[in-house]
């Protein structure tokens, strides 16, 4: 962990080489998936040492909250509970969307690899619904877009909450569920079960190389492999460049990630995976 001090009352811890944290003298806590986004995409070194909430704001366009649950301005609360808790702004094309917790951050992530035109949006809506004689309101993680259209209301939720807190949620998941049909839609409950996995671990490491370079003999020559083997997989592949074999394994990587060589995405990709090409 690099501690980089900044002047003022303020801290940033940076995680190498994932994510860096903005965190105060009391404790608060904020995380940023990169250094770009959290200079660029979100903060200014400006608001470090003046209205810190109000700066944020302004980059971000959205409330932010603290670790500590504490609401300042128009700051959301957040409850802490015994799983990971992180307050972050995960990057999708440039814009950032707000996550509450590690979880949340995965289906971003992992939302963001499946389709890379699916537009997220954090706590979209809030819904007013009768639950008996009193009147509720529910607000959605997120409202996601698919590129082909379909427009879905998503709730996510450890499993271990989702049961504890059935009884309380049920009636604004079953608004929600209205709502998203009326709208032409539909809500659905996503968990850890059905976020995280290979798919999520092949998410981590293959989209951050969907941009990567990639030098176009090399890539030739891994294309031409996957052509001529009768059987290709990812190890007789990289055998099959006679090239330098970091060069290889690092080409047949980016064009997986890039989709241009196919493999099952759903298991762990390792030297024997079969691959196809588009």
């Amino acid at each position: 962990m690099v501690r980089l001090s900044l002047p003022g009352s303020f801290d940033v811890l940076a995680l190498l080489p994932l994510s860096f944290f903005l965190e105060s003298d009391s404790g608060r806590r904020w995380i940023f998936e990169s250094l770009h986004d959290f200079l660029h995409g979100v903060i200014s070194l400006e608001s470090l040492t003046g209205s810190l909430n109000r700066g944020l704001a302004a980059a971000a366009g959205r409330r932010l909250t603290s670790h500590d649950g504490e609401s300042e301005g128009s700051m959301r609360r957040i409850p802490l509970s015994r799983r990971s808790h992180i307050t972050g702004f995960r990057p999708v094309d440039g814009e950032a969307v707000e996550h509450e917790s590690a979880l949340e951050r995965d289906f971003v992530l992992l939302t963001n690899f499946l389709d890379a035109g699916a537009v997220i949006a954090s706590q979209p809506i809030t819904i007013e619904f009768q639950d008996g004689a009193r009147l509720r309101r529910y607000t959605p993680d997120f409202r996601v877009i698919w590129s082909d259209g379909r427009s879905e209301l998503v709730e996510v939720k450890y499993r271990v909450d989702l049961r504890a807190q059935w009884a309380r949620l049920r009636p604004g998941f079953v608004a929600a569920r209205a709502m998203a049909r009326k709208n032409g839609g539909r809500f659905r409950i996503a968990t850890e079960r059905g976020i995280r996995g290979p798919l999520l671990d092949n998410a981590r490491r293959l989209l951050p190389l969907r941009k990567a370079p990639l030098d176009p003999a090399t890539s030739e020559r891994a294309l031409g492999a996957a052509r001529t083997l009768c059987e290709p997989t990812f190890g007789r592949i990289v055998d099959a460049m006679s090239c330098d074999r970091a060069m290889a394994l690092g080409v047949v990587w980016r064009l997986i990630a890039r989709g241009v060589l196919k493999v099952d995405l759903t298991a762990p990709i390792h030297p024997n995976s079969p691959v196809r090409l588009t």
